[in-house]
């Protein structure tokens, strides 16, 4: 599958391609829904990054932990979506947005603990100079990444997860740029973070959930997947350990309620 999906920095916003859900879902033959499965999984992995990132490493860290895993979520994205005609157009102000924080805080987020010169970080930054346009190059030092080299081509449920990562992984970048902003600003609101923290999460959860429950109710063959590891432990860990007002907002919506309680009855 897609290299992106390698990466644990995925992650996913409400269902916005041109292809309805339910149609996904219910129609779709079994290579489709492999694909499907696959999204689910990772939407389920992405929330319980964050959910983990922010609510169980030590304050000093935060900062330091979550830009890390912001920025470094360029790369992935950039290497599947530079194709797609309207990605970067799409995302422009974003990818500008981002360049600016990085480059005016680059002291404060090395004083947090980023090393701007790790692989991830490295790939990254010249993922994210080749999406600028060219008057705000600068703001990003060093070589931009190739992305003249011609993509192999994709099998059918390949696609499906590029197209779904190109418009709602973008969705959700922006959701994760404007979180990083928050929490670079020089007067730190701790409830407004909070607020941004559970809606990446929720956002993502109702993805993994939307189509859980529909193609495995039981949820056995999402337990045994290998790539779920990190969900599982979340909410067997993670989960038992953020604060009561945090899970009072995540289960205030049905779905999440209903689709956690099933997890926690498997697990």
């Amino acid at each position: 599958m897609l290299k992106f999906l390698s990466s644990i920095f995925l992650s996913w916003a409400v269902m916005t391609t041109t292809i309805p859900a339910q149609e996904l879902i219910f129609d779709a033959p079994a290579t489709e829904q492999e694909a499907m499965i696959g999204i689910s999984n990772f939407a389920a992995i992405n929330g319980a990054l964050y959910l983990s990132l922010y609510y169980t490493v030590p304050e000093n860290f935060r900062l330091a932990l979550m830009a890390d895993s912001i920025i470094s979520y360029t790369y992935p994205l950039v290497e599947t979506c530079h194709n797609n005609p309207d990605f970067q157009a799409r995302y422009e102000e974003t990818f500008i947005k981002l360049a600016k924080l990085i480059n005016s805080n680059k002291q404060k987020l090395i004083k947090a603990g980023i090393r701007f010169h790790g692989l991830s970080i490295d790939l990254s930054m010249q993922a994210l100079k080749s999406m600028l346009p060219d008057e705000y190059k600068e703001l990003i030092p060093g070589d931009e990444l190739d992305l003249s080299e011609p993509e192999e081509a994709l099998s059918q449920p390949e696609m499906l997860v590029a197209n779904y990562l190109c418009y709602v992984g973008g969705n959700s970048f922006i959701k994760l740029v404007d979180l990083l902003e928050t929490m670079l600003a020089n007067k730190v609101d701790r409830n407004e973070i909070n607020r941004q923290v559970l809606d990446i999460v929720k956002d993502d959860w109702r993805i993994a959930a939307q189509y859980q429950l529909v193609l495995d109710p039981t949820l056995k063959t999402l337990a045994d997947h290998e790539t779920n590891s990190m969900f599982i432990e979340c909410m067997t860990q993670t989960w038992n350990s953020i604060p009561e007002d945090a899970k009072k907002d995540i289960l205030s919506d049905p779905l999440l309620k209903t689709w956690i309680e099933k997890w926690q009855e498997r697990l």
